[in-house]
């Protein structure tokens, strides 16, 4: 029987939860493994046209909270200077000898207009943010552990979400895996959580966003301690 076509939305924004496993759901990550997975997720959300809201990083699956957002909100100029950082980082990773990075156009030269809407298709696209992310990975993954084949299970799974207290719920729920796993008594202690990034790094490059779980006004109004610290005692009341 032919797969279900994924849910997507054209041309306005939404809230997913996207989760996916490893094949066979095997223990393949580990700390190292965790903390290159972040990175990698971290390194696409600069690319792609995602807020990541939540993330955390387990032994065979990780669970990830985005908004998606449509190309409509980027003009032209923003996507061109966005390939144009892509394509110096890569250049870089290159020159360290780092894996191979998808998502990133090639070369050098100026645009077309016809290539300019396609790679804002691809940008707008979360499948294709999804892909780059696990393709990435283990393509490291089984050059490290000299091994092939598939590393990740089925199609990653992605929800729909309400934002408000739907996404907050939902929000909660990611942050919380590692307690309910027994792995730590606080949310917070995972290091591969997006609680655990929040507090620990002072979201480093504003990485994690609150879009949809607080108002416009209320993320305007009040610093982002305070709305940390207000997402937390939810967190804790849970």
């Amino acid at each position: 029987m032919a797969r279900p076509k994924r849910l997507k939305l054209i041309g306005e924004e939404g809230f997913f939860h996207i989760t996916s496993r490893t094949v066979g759901q095997e223990f393949f990550l580990g700390d190292v493994e965790k903390e290159k997975l972040f990175n990698i997720i971290k390194y696409y959300s600069g690319y792609y046209f995602v807020k990541p809201i939540g993330l955390t990083v387990m032994d065979n699956h990780f669970h990830l909270l985005i908004k998606s957002e449509p190309e409509s909100y980027y003009s032209d100029d923003q996507v061109k200077q966005r390939v144009a950082e892509y394509r110096d980082k890569k250049k870089k990773k290159e020159k360290a000898k780092e894996e191979d990075w998808e998502g990133e156009e090639e070369g050098d030269g100026e645009i077309s207009s016809n290539e300019l809407q396609r790679i804002k298709k691809q940008m707008a696209d979360i499948s294709e943010y999804v892909r780059a992310i696990k393709q990435t990975f283990s393509r490291w993954y089984n050059k490290m552990n000299n091994r092939s084949g598939y590393l990740w299970g089925d199609r990653f799974k992605s929800v729909l979400i309400e934002k408000g207290e739907g996404l907050l719920n939902c929000l909660a729920y990611i942050d919380l895996n590692p307690v309910r796993a027994g792995i730590v008594k606080r949310p917070e202690d995972y290091r591969w959580s997006g609680i655990g990034y929040r507090i620990y790094t002072d979201n480093k490059g504003d990485f994690l966003s609150f879009d949809g779980i607080f108002s416009e006004s209320e993320m305007k109004d009040h610093p982002k301690e305070e709305l940390l610290q207000c997402y937390r005692y939810f967190v804790y009341k849970c």
